[in-house]
């Protein structure tokens, strides 16, 4: 911003002949000229080199003659072969791109909307967006396939507890029951294994999971919540086995069953009259331990779990093979979610999946209302306010100094693909900053997990950003910092302003969380200084 005000003001008082420009400076800043030179016919988008759009050609052509000054402006394209001249005259005459809707739903918008909204009044505004007018007039393959899908699959569930309307709720159901079970089994393994352990002694006999009979050679105390066990295998399935057994360490979590039988292993033994009597140990009428709730080590079967699926009829169906109608149909709908995202049967659907997620994490209740914490995350209007949100709600942002409050949330707004190197041999002293890192990646990774699990996007965060915003608010100067990073001048004051966007987000949540509030404003002062701000 900076160096765009001095070119600015130098071309105005005419103390510059000619500007070397990308094709977004030629639209963005405010300049007179008498001649726009064209080099190329295509322009770098942050991925690859496309051609021009009319758009684009008539804002930057049209930077061709002053206001006042001229009665003509003149526009040279130069030849090379990067040029296109039979592209130029077609956009030259051309009409300006169709207006596009570029909305999509986030998690932002979702709290803004339920602050005043009921979902039912939600969809009603989502239907008269821009994005479905549009819809409506183009008659979208993806659109009319997606429709489609919905209608079979409310046919084939046509029962069901969920909204078979919504494909996405019903493989959210799907995988959150599979995380249930999965996390039941977890649990019950743990308590049995929890359970065992009194029963765990030296010359124990019990069931490996791999179905081989071992006994206890030594029982490990130093964590008595789980021992290290070390074993020898006595008998397989199969039978003895024919080389001497070998000690090995066995984990609890892998005893399937503990039986009353024990070998004398007592005193110091050879290994040899240990195999000995290891092969003299009968396995054929072994007793096995009754744990007080009168379980000896088998399966149970899982209770109920919260979720509308245990009472379906279409249960079995949806818990069953992955392959079949439903798989096929969860499958092709969810390869159309992106293409339909910003369309307007898709935006219903994409803010019902993210309502779902904001009810999951508690950020909306069961009737659909903000719970406290979302009224002051619906507050946050930033491109990752889930993830700030719960960093704030776990106080992992509590306790710090401004510049480290600066530096933690850079990360939050890096969203190049090029990675932001540090040179070590200029910076140092970032210990604190790494701590406060590393506290806030601990307390929002549950969440991060959480939004992998459920299909949204989480990008990475990485320690680069929050090194160069850190150092910046701690007063290093321009010229130093960018000796001791690999991006680019622009890049850096970019990185600057937004995150003092953020900042100023954070510092308005003063009634809640006033001394964090202080903290994000003291912050803004630090890094909003020459050359990237102009006071």
């Amino acid at each position: 911003p900076y160096w765009k005000v001095l070119v600015e003001e130098m071309m105005n008082r005419g103390h510059l002949e000619a500007i070397f420009s990308t094709s977004t400076v030629a639209a963005g800043v405010n300049f007179p000229a008498r001649s726009v030179v064209l080099v190329q016919s295509d322009r770098y988008n942050g991925r690859e080199f496309v051609d021009l759009t009319a758009t684009e050609l008539h804002q930057m052509i049209g930077r061709a003659g002053r206001r006042g000054k001229d009665q003509i402006g003149f526009v040279l394209v130069i030849p090379g072969r990067h040029q296109d001249p039979g592209l130029i005259h077609a956009l030259k005459s051309a009409s300006p791109e169709p207006i596009l809707s570029r909305i999509h739903i986030n998690f932002s918008m979702t709290l803004n909307l339920l602050l005043s909204h009921t979902p039912p009044e939600v969809r009603d505004l989502l239907a008269r967006s821009f994005a479905a007018f549009q819809e409506r007039g183009s008659g979208r393959e993806a659109g009319k396939r997606l429709e489609a899908l919905r209608t079979e699959l409310k046919q084939l569930l046509h029962s069901a507890l969920c909204d078979p309307d919504d494909p996405f709720e019903v493989m959210e159901n799907i995988r959150k029951r599979e995380e249930l079970q999965k996390e039941r089994r977890s649990q019950r393994r743990a308590k049995k294994t929890s359970k065992w352990i009194p029963y765990l002694s030296n010359g124990k006999i019990f069931l490996h999971k791999n179905g081989g009979i071992y006994a206890i050679l030594e029982v490990s105390d130093k964590d008595e919540t789980s021992p290290s066990i070390t074993a020898c295998r006595i008998k397989s399935r199969r039978g003895y086995r024919k080389r001497p057994p070998r000690p090995v360490t066995v984990a609890p979590g892998e005893i399937r069953v503990v039986y009353l039988q024990q070998v004398d292993l007592s005193g110091s033994l050879a290994s040899g009259e240990r195999a000995q009597r290891l092969a003299a140990v009968s396995t054929d009428d072994l007793s096995p331990v009754v744990l007080p709730d009168g379980d000896s080590g088998g399966g149970a079967r899982d209770g109920g779990l919260d979720l509308p699926c245990e009472d379906c009829v279409h249960l079995k169906m949806c818990q069953g093979k992955k392959k079949g109608a439903l798989a096929a149909i969860l499958a092709e709908s969810r390869s159309l979610a992106s293409a339909m995202e910003g369309t307007g049967d898709g935006l219903w659907l994409s803010f019902r999946r993210h309502l779902r997620f904001l009810k999951e994490t508690g950020f909306v209740d069961s009737g659909d209302r903000l719970t406290p914490d979302g009224r002051w995350a619906s507050k946050l209007r930033l491109d990752q306010p889930l993830l700030i949100a719960e960093a704030i709600r776990k106080g992992a942002f509590s306790g710090i100094s401004p510049d480290i409050l600066a530096g933690i949330l850079a990360p939050f707004v890096w969203d190049r693909d090029q990675e932001v190197e540090l040179k070590m041999d200029r910076i140092r002293n970032l210990d604190s900053l790494e701590k406060a890192f590393g506290r806030v990646l601990e307390a929002i990774e549950p969440i991060r997990k959480l939004k992998r699990e459920r299909g949204f996007g989480d990008p990475p965060l990485s320690f680069g950003p929050a090194a160069v915003l850190f150092l910046w608010a701690r007063g290093m100067p321009w010229d130093t910092l960018l000796e001791g990073v690999s991006i680019t001048e622009g890049d850096v004051a970019s990185l600057v302003m937004r995150t003092a966007d953020h900042l100023r987000q954070i510092s308005s949540l003063a009634e809640t969380h006033p001394g964090l509030a202080l903290g994000a404003a003291s912050a803004v002062e630090l890094i909003l200084r020459e050359p990237v701000y102009i006071a």
